[in-house]
């Protein structure tokens, strides 16, 4: 397995995400300058490249990103699966995203 290069933050923030367009809602529970993990029942697949806006100090900061792992739990009766999160590897941000996240 690999370990991160660096440390992350704890931080709740809400994040809007999606493909094309920013249609999904959940919420970090850490991120960094190269990476952060969605709590979402909405979360996308594997290595797909999406589209992220995150809430933070009044700002809204905009990013792609790429998940790179799931999170799921079975669905209590039902057989199926729940996705709970996803972590996702930044692939492109503003400085000022790197600024808010800089320990």
């Amino acid at each position: 397995m690999h370990k991160r290069s660096e440390k992350r933050k704890e931080m709740k923030l809400k994040v809007l995400f999606g493909e094309n367009n920013c249609e999904n809602v959940g919420f970090t529970s850490n991120i960094s300058r190269r990476g952060m993990y969605i709590e979402s029942e909405s979360a996308r697949a594997f290595d797909r490249e999406i589209q992220l806006l995150l809430n933070a100090n009044e700002q809204v900061f905009k990013l792609r990103g790429e998940v790179r792992w799931r999170m799921e739990s079975p669905s209590p009766g039902q057989g199926g699966k729940i996705i709970e999160g996803m972590g996702v590897k930044i692939v492109d941000a503003s400085q000022e995203y790197l600024n808010l996240v800089e320990p």
